[in-house]
């Protein structure tokens, strides 16, 4: 054998190599996929059903089912039996600022911060217009 073979020889054992090695990535990559994807749906399990649960999540949203709408009743509840009273307490503690930065970071704020979170969240889902 001259040198020109076994060059040829080494280079085509580097490709087989190569190529053998590509597969196995390939096979570890969807692998890897297929655990990520499990991990994730095992992950937001939880959060997806309680917000499917309260009308929050935006798989079948239409603006023709009253299924849509119902995320508006844990909203307006917290709203109405939360937010409002706290805040309509604020005239009443006016003058002494601790009750004032209790009431406002125990529950005005927390309860105003969900409400525009599941607000936006809803509003932002994907709709169908049919």
């Amino acid at each position: 054998m001259n040198t020109n073979e076994k060059l040829y020889i080494k280079i085509a054992q580097i490709v087989q190599k190569h190529d053998s090695l590509n597969r196995y990535f390939k096979r570890i990559k969807n692998l890897f996929t297929i655990y990520l994807l499990s991990y994730v749906d095992y992950a937001c399990g939880w959060n997806r059903k309680i917000m499917k649960l309260m009308g929050i999540w935006p798989d079948e949203r239409r603006f023709t089912n009253a299924s849509s709408y119902k995320v508006l009743f844990p909203i307006g509840f917290m709203f109405l039996f939360i937010t409002l009273p706290q805040t309509t307490d604020l005239y009443f503690i006016w003058g002494d600022f601790e009750l004032i930065v209790e009431n406002l970071s125990v529950a005005n704020m927390t309860t105003t911060i969900a409400i525009l979170k599941a607000a936006t969240f809803w509003s932002n889902g994907r709709c169908n217009y049919t």
